[in-house]
């Protein structure tokens, strides 16, 4: 006898494409070189596709190909499952701690500039190891990140929060300006979809030296997620409103007036490295994985390779409106793939398509998609 329903448990609910980006992503993939595409992921193919989606496949694929490299050069794959070299100094001169999740299920990450010493960090941490170590804790966040989304896989940014309180202009030379510069490069170029929002909190004077250098890396939309601000009476609140309970929120931020005080002491991410490094008492990760890692026999080839060989669902004649006069052509064939959608009316007759895109074919002409409302 089966079981009764409410004692089934669907599966999890997987990171996937929407019809948009999956209509999308083979236009990418044939332009992502050859030796290249095998090794992308279907979690990396999705985010790219869905970070960068006003941009053309050829650029797209780009980014594919350098996040491919980068991870393969830095053994990023494996960065969950051993320390990273020199990861007690790296820490200890380059503070990141996790606090708590906010109503929508994004966790809360704070590095404050008065806890790093980046000039002793560059003399102590060859540039090479400081990128293995910052994407060591990228991809701890990550993981933390998965598991505070629960339920919801389409939940990847996290809320981060960048205090500049004792930056000053003596403290910025240029040598820690390039490294600073760098560690977030990591951050932007590599982990789409990863940060929601930013709170760029006590920006002093000396910051719009690196606000210039910052703002050109920076697209449109992500920009929109940036906020800069003063200290913690302009900030904490709008970091309440947005969802971030006090328990949530560092301790060091307190607000009188807005009656906002942080409680959370957070968890620094180094503590993480020392629990992989096999210290004892540290807290453990959810996963050894994240969703950008590359592809693995787990990875559904149909859905990454699908795009050469679509898969036909039906084949019928349809009648397209003329743009200006509304009056019906003369039927034309089309064939509708996997990713398309035909419109139906009772007669069962497609009344009309849009979107010149891909994923139906017009035998003998160029490729389009047939799009619409659902059946």
């Amino acid at each position: 006898m089966a079981p009764p329903p409410e004692a089934i448990e669907a599966p999890p609910r997987k990171l996937a494409f929407t019809d948009e980006e999956a209509l999308r992503w083979p236009r990418v993939r044939a332009a992502v070189a050859p030796d290249v595409a095998p090794l992308v992921g279907e979690g990396l193919a999705i985010r790219v596709v869905r970070g960068y989606a006003d941009e053309k496949p050829a650029d797209v694929a780009k980014v594919v190909e350098r996040t491919v490299a980068w991870r393969r050069e830095y053994d990023v794959d494996d960065a969950l499952t051993k320390p990273a070299e020199l990861w007690k100094r790296y820490h200890e001169l380059w503070v990141c701690r996790i606090h708590g999740a906010d109503a929508k299920n994004r966790i809360v990450v704070c590095e404050r500039f008065c806890d790093m010493d980046v000039s002793t960090l560059i003399d102590d941490v060859p540039r090479d190891i400081m990128r293995k170590n910052r994407a060591q804790t990228m991809e701890i966040v990550e993981a933390l990140q998965a598991a505070a989304a629960k339920d919801d896989p389409d939940q990847l940014g996290h809320i981060h929060i960048f205090d500049l309180t004792g930056l000053t202009a003596s403290t910025l030379t240029r040598r820690v300006l390039g490294a600073v510069m760098d560690m977030v490069k990591i951050s932007l170029e590599h982990y789409p979809g990863s940060l929601e929002t930013l709170y760029l909190t006590n920006a002093p004077f000396a910051f719009q030296i690196v606000w210039r250098l910052i703002r050109p890396l920076l697209g449109k939309e992500l920009l929109e997620r940036i906020h800069i601000c003063g200290g913690p009476e302009d900030f904490a609140g709008r970091m309440v409103d947005g969802g971030a309970p006090p328990a949530a929120l560092p301790d060091w931020i307190a607000a009188p007036r807005r009656g906002v005080q942080g409680e959370s002491e957070g968890v620094a991410a180094g503590s993480y490295v020392a629990a992989l490094a096999g210290e004892e008492g540290r807290p453990s990760l959810p996963s050894t994985e994240t969703t950008l890692r590359l592809r693995t026999p787990a990875d559904d080839p149909a859905v990454l390779d699908g795009g050469r060989t679509p898969r036909v669902i039906r084949k019928g004649f349809v009648r397209k409106r003329g743009a200006h006069s509304g009056y019906l052509r003369r039927p034309v064939e089309l064939t509708l793939h996997a990713t398309g959608r035909l419109v139906w009316t009772r007669g069962r007759r497609v009344v009309g398509f849009a979107a010149m895109r891909a994923g139906v074919e017009r035998p003998g002409s160029r490729v389009f998609v047939v799009e619409g409302p659902e059946r």
